[in-house]
């Protein structure tokens, strides 16, 4: 991994793995995932000149196995990532890309992995890592500058070892679109003036980021009592629980902009719309193997999805009891959180009616 990572990141790779140790030390830090090394397209497959970047922020896999974002084949290792693998093949007619050929860079803003809940709640990014109670100021500076390095070191690599001249950019989820796209800003002009200089030119190359955008077209509109902001996409986890057909709808959009320069010309995204029983085109088969994929990986499941490929007798057996693991653990704790959901609910807590109605979904399952 690390000399594929040397080879193909050549500037970046040694601050990514030099950042990893430092993130590592920090206070509420824990050993990184280092991003997939991309895979070549298949033969003969088009691309165009422009770099694709997944960033994110998500509770990435625990896999003792895996023990990032693909396995040893390439293919996507979380429930989220696995979708958007899927929403993509889903769109070819013939060929099947591995998670690690669908982009150029991928990231997280948290760069290992971390629980869904601290006690009680949600794990969020600026509550349970980057805030001063968990960090000094310098510490704080220095997590910035380095995630800026990284980005800045990627960049010049795109653009010096592969002649890019911009990046489509696709970025899910509040806590990721509230990091990423400042982040970038800063990162962008100074790689542009150090390729500069490797290449011995007068002028600065070109590299611009590229968001889909509602003003544009490239992202449906929302009901006026769901607005979002022009380039805002919900995060694809949802899509397993209660996301609206427009919220999926935008997704299956910001797939189709980020992946424009390798999907077919005519190809029209609509995975996360057929995985709504709202939709003309609702795929039950593919929604159930999701649910009980999510069940196993909670359960502790390392193996493939019977999505990809036919198991074997062993590995359908691992992957039954770690869904029986999954729903046991699951109902231990289940009647007091339907109680509090629907205490809540009932005085007319949004979230709490939102929570309700995923639990009786998941009592439907």
């Amino acid at each position: 991994m690390s000399l594929s990572g040397a080879n193909h990141f050549k500037r970046a790779w040694p601050r990514i793995l030099s950042f990893a140790a430092f993130f590592a030390e920090l206070p509420g830090g824990m050993p990184a995932h280092l991003p997939p090394v991309p895979k070549p397209l298949p033969e003969g497959m088009r691309r165009g000149q422009r770099s694709r970047f997944y960033l994110f922020h998500y509770p990435s896999p625990h896999s003792a196995k895996h023990g990032g974002y693909v396995t040893d084949e390439g293919h996507a290792t979380d429930e989220t990532t696995r979708m958007l693998e899927r929403a993509v093949n889903s769109s070819h007619n013939s060929v099947n890309l591995t998670f690690d050929q669908h982009f150029d860079y991928i990231a997280d803003i948290y760069d290992g992995p971390h629980p869904f809940k601290v006690g009680k709640v949600d794990f969020t990014f600026d509550k349970h890592f980057y805030n001063y109670k968990k960090l000094n100021p310098q510490q704080m500076a220095d997590w910035r500058a380095g995630k800026v390095d990284i980005l800045k070191n990627v960049i010049v690599d795109e653009i010096v070892e592969r002649g890019r001249v911009g990046a489509d950019v696709l970025v899910t989820g509040v806590q990721a679109q509230k990091w990423w796209p400042a982040l970038l800003a800063e990162a962008v002009p100074l790689a542009r003036e150090e390729a500069r200089v490797i290449l011995g030119l007068a002028d600065l190359p070109p590299f611009d980021l590229a968001f889909p955008s509602e003003q544009r077209g490239e992202l449906p509109s929302l009901p006026d009592d769901a607005k979002c902001a022009d380039s805002e996409v919900q995060h694809p986890c949802g899509a397993l629980k209660c996301m609206s057909l427009g919220h999926r709808a935008r997704v299956d959009a910001a797939i189709q902009f980020a992946q424009r320069g390798v999907l077919p010309e005519d190809a029209i995204v609509e995975y996360f719309q057929a995985l709504s029983p709202k939709h003309g085109n609702f795929n039950d088969t593919e929604r159930k193997q999701l649910q009980a994929d999510a069940k196993a990986l909670a359960g502790g499941y390392d193996g493939p999805s019977p999505l990809d490929k036919e198991l074997t007798e062993e590995q359908k057996k691992a992957r039954t009891e770690a869904i029986s693991k999954e729903m046991s653990m699951r109902a231990r704790g289940g009647s007091k959180v339907v109680k509090a959901a629907a205490d809540a609910a009932a005085v007319g807590h949004e979230e709490a009616v939102g929570r309700l109605e995923e639990i009786k979904e998941q009592r439907r399952r």
